[in-house]
């Protein structure tokens, strides 16, 4: 177990009072299920951007600066992110300045700071180094951002074909040994991981929250909350036993480099806490607002329990919108079959709550929780564009304590839809060109082939890594499978409730297909 980890926890029961809305800040959320994706409401001021990304590099950068020679250009967008990079002429370095929508404000920016951190002080992993950032969006730039030294590199996805088989061999091993330093760490609770000392301050904040909610219920006008004044932190410590760190009155900007630099050898190091989790179904569209419980959670019990019941206070929200006389956008949440479908989606919510005991009994409370990057694909792996070393692995910001059976899949960039398995028992002729136009089905019948190999590969070297490093496969297949499933039935509930009855009336018809008519419509 971690011995400096802390864990700060909030009874099941407990109900959490929904975050305090503002209409500045907002989110509107436009496109299909399957590609829904938060609007931003302004573009970042690249003024405000660069005069941020000097005030906190200026210690680093030549002494004789000239601001003509320092640059911040836009470099990409992702679905929560414009991504910036910094540079100044005569600088080895560069960095990467991350303007991020408030998916989870607060929460979110200062997860992923202490994921961050957690991984360089623990793993060998190579990921991001934090140079500052503030996780209060009620600033002059508007948005919570993150700044930090850029890992040089180009894309796997980029050059995988470039990249000689040998080499994706043992680039797949590298991924599973960086997956199992993962794994030898174990937490008690299941949520995303913080600095300790945020939590310690976000909790006294929550209390307050909580009293004041029971005592003004439901009033727009409430001001406690994250980015009012009460909420401000003045200064946190970064752990008992490194040195306190000033921080500016709106900026969580730490000079975590530093003590980077004089802690080496890590005998000093963060206490960190599972707490709060950032979870799509926790945070995506109008769910932010919502009341319920976000852990940190004692047992997947709880933490699916907790996944649906605010799944049906979504759909409660549905019902309330859809039913009242205010026309609604077109792109909104709630579209016009949504009050027709509710008490379906609602039924189901309780129906799956029914098995979730069943399901999950053999579990103990705070059984070794993991740490787990679920999107480690081609995208998010940077290489040496020459060697095809690997030089960093990117977006760690939906990375949570989870249980094991969470864990157990092959990373994404191993990902390939097979069928026609009997095509792929032996290796198919390499496509001549590469061409998709020419070569398609050639690439295709390749393709699935190598992805199977490059899995099993995968799966051989993680169960060999694990053993010699003293952890024990204990997870039964079936159960697993079972488990991952009911986690993404809870998600598909609202938007695919169709889905969702069917596969629900198969598990209880003992995983025989059911009758079409014994559907509930």
């Amino acid at each position: 177990m971690l011995s400096q980890t802390k864990i700060f926890d909030m009874p099941s029961s407990q109900q959490v009072a929904p975050r305090i809305e503002d209409e500045r800040n907002r989110l509107k959320w436009s496109g299909a299920f399957y590609t829904r994706r938060p609007v931003w409401p302004k573009d970042p001021d690249l003024v405000v951007i660069k005069r941020l990304a000097k005030k906190h590099l200026l210690t680093v950068l030549p002494s004789d600066f000239d601001d003509a020679n320092f640059h911040v250009q836009f470099f990409a967008e992702g679905a929560f992110n414009k991504l910036y990079r910094v540079t100044y002429t005569t600088h080895p370095t560069s960095y990467m300045f991350r303007v991020t929508l408030p998916i989870d404000p607060f929460f979110k920016v200062e997860s992923e700071v202490a994921t961050l951190a957690f991984v360089r002080a623990r793993t060998s992993i190579p990921v991001a180094r934090v140079i500052a950032w503030d996780s209060n969006w009620d600033t002059d730039l508007g948005f919570e951002w993150l700044l930090t030294e850029m890992i040089e590199g180009v894309t796997l996805h980029d050059v995988w074909r470039q990249v000689p088989w040998e080499r994706k061999l043992s680039l797949t091993e590298e991924v599973a040994r960086m997956i199992v330093q993962l794994q030898r760490h174990e937490f008690d609770n299941i949520g995303s991981l913080y600095f300790a000392s945020v939590m310690q301050t976000k909790e006294g904040e929550q209390e307050s929250r909580l009293q004041e909610s029971n005592v003004r219920d439901n009033d727009d006008k409430i001001t406690v909350g994250v980015g009012s004044e009460e909420a401000e932190l003045e200064k946190l410590t970064i752990g008992s036993n490194s040195p306190a760190t000033s921080l500016d009155r709106h900026t969580s900007s730490v000079a975590w480099t530093e003590w980077e630099d004089n802690n080496k050898d890590h005998d000093s190091e963060p206490n960190f806490a599972v707490g709060h989790m950032f979870d799509e179904v926790f945070v995506s569209e109008s769910r932010t607002y919502l009341p319920g419980n976000r852990g940190p959670f004692q047992s997947s019990l709880e933490w699916m329990q907790a996944a649906v019941a605010v799944q049906m206070e979504y759909i409660d929200k549905g019902i309330s919108v859809s039913s009242s006389n205010t026309p609604q956008p077109q792109d909104s949440e709630y579209d016009s079959s949504f009050l027709k479908a509710a008490p379906k989606k609602k039924s189901l919510c309780h129906r799956i709550l029914d098995i979730l005991p069943e399901i999950f009994k053999d579990e103990k409370n705070g059984s070794g929780f993991v740490l787990h990057h679920h999107d480690i694909n081609a995208a998010n792996i940077l290489v040496d564009p020459n060697t095809f070393e690997i030089t960093g692995i990117l977006d760690w910001e939906m990375t949570c304590v989870v249980p094991k059976w969470k864990t157990a899949t092959e990373p994404a960039f191993l990902d390939y839809i097979e069928y026609d398995w009997e095509s792929l028992s032996k290796e198919p002729p390499l496509p001549p060109s590469w061409d998709e136009e020419k070569d398609g089905y050639a690439i295709e019948d390749y393709d699935r082939w190598a992805y199977k190999q490059l899995r099993n590969h995968y799966n051989a070297a993680l169960n060999r890594i694990r053993r010699e490093s003293g952890l024990v496969d204990d997870l039964d297949s079936v159960e697993v499978d079972l488990k991952q499933q009911v986690h993404r039935e809870i998600w598909y509930v609202v938007r695919r409730w169709h889905s969702v009855d069917y596969w629900l009336r198969k598990y209880l018809n003992g995983g025989v297909d059911p009758d079409p008519e014994t559907s509930e419509e």
